[in-house]
């Protein structure tokens, strides 16, 4: 079935995932990029259709990347089955969470919090008189942290240096003094 899965056009792009999907386009006229992209989640409609299966309005969402101060939100006029598909500011999407401004900011928020979390577990096992030995803590490191951390790790090396990016860097390295018993 999903290797029948109509393909897009007018450089419309698919991505999936399991029962996660995404349809993209880049463009400089939100008129036109809406025109493509409702084309292609009408025929997505209908080839959801013939197979039984039903696209969800309600779950999904559109997100318009842009620092343009001139490019609004209420331009993007998506629908499915005449029901409007909301805009939002910040999607979740595979795990990484994407910012209509690109910045990276919520997503970086997100790891370092559930880092933190788990980084309690690394001081009880690197206790000071009978603590884990590094090789056991850099094991538990690897798997509960860094795995975190590197989970769409694309994002440090096309991101210039900013806050965020100092509090990413400074919570790695954290981790890690934990994880070898510094």
């Amino acid at each position: 079935m999903i290797n029948d899965i109509d393909i897009p056009q007018n450089n419309v792009q698919l991505s999936l995932f399991a029962d996660d999907s995404a349809a993209l386009k880049s463009g400089r006229s939100v008129k036109t990029l809406c025109k493509d992209v409702q084309a292609y989640l009408d025929r997505l409609v209908s080839f959801f259709d013939r197979w039984g299966f039903k696209l969800s309005a309600d779950k999904t969402v559109a997100i318009l990347f842009t620092r343009s101060k001139a490019v609004r939100s209420d331009d993007v006029k998506l629908s499915i089955k005449g029901k409007v598909i909301k805009v939002e500011e910040i999607v979740k999407f595979l795990g990484v969470t994407f910012d209509k401004n690109m910045t990276w900011n919520p997503y970086i928020q997100n790891i370092i919090d559930r880092c933190q979390k788990r980084i309690n577990l690394l001081r009880v096992m690197a206790g000071a008189s009978w603590g884990a030995s590094k090789t056991t803590l850099l094991i538990a490191y690897k798997t509960l942290i860094r795995s975190v951390i590197d989970y769409g790790i694309v994002k440090p090396t096309i991101q210039p240096q900013n806050q965020q990016n100092q509090n990413w860097t400074s919570s790695r390295l954290k981790h890690y003094e934990y994880a070898v018993g510094r």
